[in-house]
């Protein structure tokens, strides 16, 4: 597909962005990188279903990935009792735990606004009924309402249907 590059450039940046984070205290510079992930994520998330970034949704799910990979591997470890190498970076474990929580939130939060407020089109107008004189301004039957169910917009940006003259 046409987002190959895209995908290769997002788990680029994704391996590189956690590969400075999981560094151990030794080697330095994990506890510079950490806050940048949060503030990262925090900034995709809220840029996430803005038409402007649409490479938001791609970073993210690549941050995902490569984090539940992480914490799957370190909780497979701790049952091999492999402890040596998850005890050396259990800061970077609870900010991966952290981050993921912070992305499943933000999903459930889009999730459940979506089911309490679906988007609903208006229904299909019959031919016979359509306003070809249409003009909102001075029209009272005209149907002027957004899909949200607020009526007597003034002074706002609206659409007006080619098909059924009622204006959004």
């Amino acid at each position: 597909s046409g987002l190959k590059g895209c995908q290769s450039v997002c788990d680029f940046f994704t391996s590189q962005m956690i590969q400075r984070c999981s560094r151990k205290g030794e080697e330095g510079g994990a506890s510079e990188f950490r806050p940048v992930l949060s503030n990262l994520v925090d900034d995709l998330l809220a840029v996430q279903l803005l038409p402007e970034y649409p490479a938001a949704e791609m970073l993210l799910l690549s941050l995902c990935r490569r984090l539940s990979h992480d914490l799957l591997r370190s909780s497979s470890a701790s049952v091999n009792k492999n402890t040596t190498s998850t005890s050396a970076e259990t800061t970077y474990l609870s900010t991966a735990m952290d981050t993921m929580g912070k992305i499943c939130s933000s999903i459930v939060g889009h999730l459940v606004m979506c089911r309490e407020n679906p988007l609903r089109l208006p229904s299909a107008t019959d031919p016979t009924d359509i306003n070809t004189d249409a003009d909102p301004s001075n029209d009272r039957k005209e149907v002027n309402g957004c899909l949200c169910g607020r009526t007597g917009l003034v002074d706002t940006f609206m659409l007006d249907c080619d098909r059924c003259h009622a204006w959004f």
